[in-house]
């Protein structure tokens, strides 16, 4: 009798399980992914980068103002820096434990083409920019803008592969869920700021 209990409670937790796993399967395969031309970085030693801070689990991030004025600062950020022809990175950091609610959580902005997820406070990402840079704080949800500088390698004057990460410039920054959308009320403004560095 006890055998059989088991089994059912297996057969139960892996019916589950397979459900909330084709669910996830099915939003991610649903999402409309955020593309990006990769191959502009080659051209450009310096890249335009979104990074932006957040987590399931805290509600500001996950405000529908938030969350919209993040997706409207990536995509004005992305269409000015077509406009002017320099590469163009945006970057979804989510401090999880569970890395399947980090996903779910980035894809309500849907505006990344790089995430980091994991490992709650001791995310490879999260050590770089909080702990060794100290350009993040140590709080959710955060928005920074930056000018990032690579090494290169050149042959015949011309740039073919992109190395290791030079130098970072903060332009801009945001912590907190009303700056972040004041930073979107802005974003014009921001926007001519850049151009002039670039």
């Amino acid at each position: 009798m006890k055998k059989v209990a088991e089994i059912i409670l297996i057969l139960f937790v892996a019916t589950i399980c397979g459900f909330y796993s084709k669910e996830y399967y099915d939003n991610v395969k649903a999402a409309k992914l955020f593309t990006n031309d990769y191959s502009k970085i080659l051209d450009s030693e310096t890249t335009l980068v979104m990074l932006y801070f957040g987590c399931s689990t805290c509600g500001y991030s996950n405000e529908e103002d938030v969350l919209e004025s993040v997706a409207l600062i990536a995509n004005t950020l992305k269409n000015t820096a077509d406009s002017i022809d320099i590469p163009f990175q945006s970057i979804g950091v989510s401090r999880e434990f569970n890395i399947n609610e980090g996903i779910n959580h980035l894809l309500k902005t849907n505006v990344f083409n790089e995430i980091s997820i994991g490992n709650s406070w001791h995310n490879s990402t999260l050590n770089r920019y909080v702990w060794d840079k100290g350009i993040l704080k140590p709080s959710t949800p955060q928005l920074v803008i930056l000018r990032r500088k690579y090494t290169t390698n050149k042959i015949d004057n011309e740039i073919v592969s992109i190395g290791e990460i030079l130098s970072e410039e903060i332009l801009f920054s945001s912590t907190g869920n009303t700056k972040i959308v004041s930073m979107a009320d802005n974003i014009l403004l921001i926007v001519e700021g850049i151009i002039k560095v670039f």
